[in-house]
Protein backbone atom coordinates (compact mmCIF):
# COMPACT_ATOMS: atom_id res chain seq x y z
CA UNK A 1 0.00 0.00 0.00
CA UNK A 2 1.93 3.19 -1.06
CA UNK A 3 1.32 6.33 1.22
CA UNK A 4 -1.81 8.10 -0.57
CA UNK A 5 -3.41 4.34 -0.54
CA UNK A 6 -2.95 4.60 3.42
CA UNK A 7 -4.05 7.92 4.24
CA UNK A 8 -6.96 7.30 1.83
CA UNK A 9 -8.04 4.45 4.30
CA UNK A 10 -7.16 6.47 7.05
CA UNK A 11 -9.50 8.86 6.32
CA UNK A 12 -12.95 6.58 5.34
CA UNK A 13 -12.19 3.80 7.76
CA UNK A 14 -14.08 3.97 11.28
CA UNK A 15 -12.11 3.22 14.08
CA UNK A 16 -13.12 0.46 16.06
CA UNK A 17 -13.57 2.12 19.24
CA UNK A 18 -16.86 4.07 17.06
CA UNK A 19 -18.32 0.94 16.00
CA UNK A 20 -21.64 0.99 17.91
CA UNK A 21 -22.34 4.57 16.67
CA UNK A 22 -23.95 5.74 13.46
CA UNK A 23 -21.23 7.57 11.86
CA UNK A 24 -21.07 10.02 8.91
CA UNK A 25 -17.89 12.05 8.03
CA UNK A 26 -17.40 15.59 9.42
CA UNK A 27 -14.64 18.05 9.59
CA UNK A 28 -12.82 19.49 12.68
CA UNK A 29 -13.99 23.15 13.07
CA UNK A 30 -10.00 23.93 13.37
CA UNK A 31 -7.71 22.08 11.58
CA UNK A 32 -5.20 20.21 14.22
CA UNK A 33 -1.68 19.61 11.86
CA UNK A 34 -0.75 18.30 8.97
CA UNK A 35 -0.95 14.67 10.10
CA UNK A 36 -3.54 12.35 8.20
CA UNK A 37 -6.51 12.67 10.07
CA UNK A 38 -10.33 11.16 10.58
CA UNK A 39 -13.32 12.96 11.56
CA UNK A 40 -16.98 11.73 12.55
CA UNK A 41 -19.97 12.88 13.17
CA UNK A 42 -21.42 10.23 15.95
CA UNK A 43 -25.19 8.72 16.36
CA UNK A 44 -26.67 6.72 18.82
CA UNK A 45 -27.87 3.02 16.94
CA UNK A 46 -31.52 4.61 16.92
CA UNK A 47 -30.51 7.46 14.97
CA UNK A 48 -30.24 10.24 18.01
CA UNK A 49 -27.51 12.74 17.17
CA UNK A 50 -27.67 14.95 20.82
CA UNK A 51 -26.77 13.53 24.09
CA UNK A 52 -24.79 13.60 27.59
CA UNK A 53 -21.16 13.68 27.25
CA UNK A 54 -19.83 11.51 30.35
CA UNK A 55 -16.55 10.86 31.45
CA UNK A 56 -14.23 11.60 34.54
CA UNK A 57 -13.13 15.14 35.41
CA UNK A 58 -9.50 15.10 35.16
CA UNK A 59 -9.72 17.91 38.11
CA UNK A 60 -11.05 15.00 40.80
CA UNK A 61 -7.62 12.71 39.66
CA UNK A 62 -5.47 15.71 39.90
CA UNK A 63 -5.87 18.57 42.56
CA UNK A 64 -3.48 20.48 40.80
CA UNK A 65 -5.17 21.34 37.70
CA UNK A 66 -6.71 24.64 37.20
CA UNK A 67 -7.68 24.34 33.34
CA UNK A 68 -11.03 24.48 31.89
CA UNK A 69 -12.88 21.34 32.51
CA UNK A 70 -11.65 18.33 30.63
CA UNK A 71 -12.43 14.62 30.50
CA UNK A 72 -10.39 11.46 31.37
CA UNK A 73 -11.93 8.05 29.70
CA UNK A 74 -13.33 6.13 29.98
CA UNK A 75 -15.44 7.98 27.76
CA UNK A 76 -19.44 7.19 26.77
CA UNK A 77 -22.41 9.10 24.78
CA UNK A 78 -25.89 8.87 26.52
CA UNK A 79 -28.44 9.23 23.49
CA UNK A 80 -30.91 11.65 24.52
CA UNK A 81 -33.70 10.53 22.17
CA UNK A 82 -33.26 6.50 24.08
CA UNK A 83 -31.14 6.93 26.75
CA UNK A 84 -28.64 4.37 25.52
CA UNK A 85 -25.10 4.57 27.38
CA UNK A 86 -22.69 3.34 24.22
CA UNK A 87 -19.11 3.94 25.07
CA UNK A 88 -17.13 5.85 22.81
CA UNK A 89 -13.32 5.72 24.21
CA UNK A 90 -10.88 3.92 26.69
CA UNK A 91 -7.81 4.58 26.56
CA UNK A 92 -6.46 1.02 27.87
CA UNK A 93 -8.05 -0.06 25.02
CA UNK A 94 -8.13 2.72 22.15
CA UNK A 95 -5.12 3.96 20.10
CA UNK A 96 -1.66 3.36 18.64
CA UNK A 97 0.02 2.02 22.61
CA UNK A 98 -2.98 0.15 22.99
CA UNK A 99 -2.99 -1.18 20.18
CA UNK A 100 1.13 -1.94 20.00
CA UNK A 101 0.79 -3.49 23.74
CA UNK A 102 -1.97 -6.15 22.68
CA UNK A 103 0.11 -7.51 19.56
CA UNK A 104 2.89 -7.76 22.76
CA UNK A 105 0.85 -9.78 24.76
CA UNK A 106 -0.31 -7.34 27.15
CA UNK A 107 -3.95 -6.36 27.14
CA UNK A 108 -3.94 -2.78 28.79
CA UNK A 109 -1.38 -0.48 27.17
CA UNK A 110 -2.06 2.79 28.34
CA UNK A 111 0.26 5.32 30.05
CA UNK A 112 -2.67 7.65 30.56
CA UNK A 113 -4.28 8.24 33.83
CA UNK A 114 -8.09 6.69 33.74
CA UNK A 115 -11.33 7.30 35.79
CA UNK A 116 -13.10 5.02 37.89
CA UNK A 117 -16.42 5.07 39.05
CA UNK A 118 -19.64 6.63 38.25
CA UNK A 119 -19.06 8.86 34.98
CA UNK A 120 -19.92 12.67 35.52
CA UNK A 121 -21.66 14.56 32.52
CA UNK A 122 -20.44 17.42 30.72
CA UNK A 123 -21.82 20.74 30.63
CA UNK A 124 -21.49 23.36 28.40
CA UNK A 125 -19.00 26.83 30.22
CA UNK A 126 -21.64 29.35 28.32
CA UNK A 127 -25.12 28.42 28.70
CA UNK A 128 -24.27 25.01 31.21
CA UNK A 129 -26.64 23.15 29.38
CA UNK A 130 -25.58 18.97 29.13
CA UNK A 131 -26.97 17.93 26.01
CA UNK A 132 -24.29 18.31 23.11
CA UNK A 133 -23.79 16.72 19.20
CA UNK A 134 -20.25 15.03 19.11
CA UNK A 135 -17.54 15.23 16.64
CA UNK A 136 -14.90 12.51 16.80
CA UNK A 137 -11.38 13.01 15.25
CA UNK A 138 -8.60 10.70 14.90
CA UNK A 139 -4.86 11.49 14.01
CA UNK A 140 -2.29 9.20 12.45
CA UNK A 141 1.09 9.30 13.58
CA UNK A 142 3.52 6.86 11.34
CA UNK A 143 1.24 4.30 11.07
CA UNK A 144 3.20 2.70 8.29
CA UNK A 145 5.92 2.05 10.60
CA UNK A 146 4.20 -1.00 11.40
CA UNK A 147 2.65 -2.21 7.97
CA UNK A 148 3.45 -6.10 8.88
CA UNK A 149 1.98 -6.45 12.48
CA UNK A 150 -1.27 -4.15 11.43
CA UNK A 151 -2.50 -4.62 7.90
CA UNK A 152 -5.79 -5.24 8.92
CA UNK A 153 -6.17 -2.07 11.81
CA UNK A 154 -5.01 0.89 10.68
CA UNK A 155 -8.00 2.62 11.45
CA UNK A 156 -7.11 1.74 15.27
CA UNK A 157 -3.44 3.31 15.29
CA UNK A 158 -4.38 6.93 15.77
CA UNK A 159 -2.00 9.04 18.27
CA UNK A 160 -4.09 11.85 19.33
CA UNK A 161 -7.86 11.48 19.96
CA UNK A 162 -10.04 14.90 19.11
CA UNK A 163 -13.38 15.48 20.42
CA UNK A 164 -15.48 18.54 19.70
CA UNK A 165 -18.98 19.06 21.43
CA UNK A 166 -21.50 21.12 20.32
CA UNK A 167 -24.12 22.54 23.04
CA UNK A 168 -27.46 21.88 21.88
CA UNK A 169 -28.32 25.20 24.13
CA UNK A 170 -26.33 27.64 22.64
CA UNK A 171 -24.51 26.39 20.15
CA UNK A 172 -21.07 26.70 21.48
CA UNK A 173 -18.51 24.41 20.61
CA UNK A 174 -16.06 22.64 23.25
CA UNK A 175 -13.24 20.01 23.53
CA UNK A 176 -13.91 17.94 27.27
CA UNK A 177 -10.77 15.85 26.04
CA UNK A 178 -7.05 15.94 25.49
CA UNK A 179 -5.49 13.08 24.36
CA UNK A 180 -2.71 13.05 22.87
CA UNK A 181 0.24 10.29 22.19
CA UNK A 182 -2.37 7.62 22.90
Amino acid sequence: MDEAQLVKRLQTAVPSCLKQFKTTPAELPKPFDENPCSVWRIACKCGGEQGHFLGYPLKDYNAEYDGPECFLSPLAFECNTCSTVTELLNTDLHGYHAEVARLEGDEHGSSKLIGEGSRQVFRCSDCGSDVFSVVAGFVFWYPDELADEFDEAWEDLFSVFLCHCTCAGCGQTSEPTDFGKL
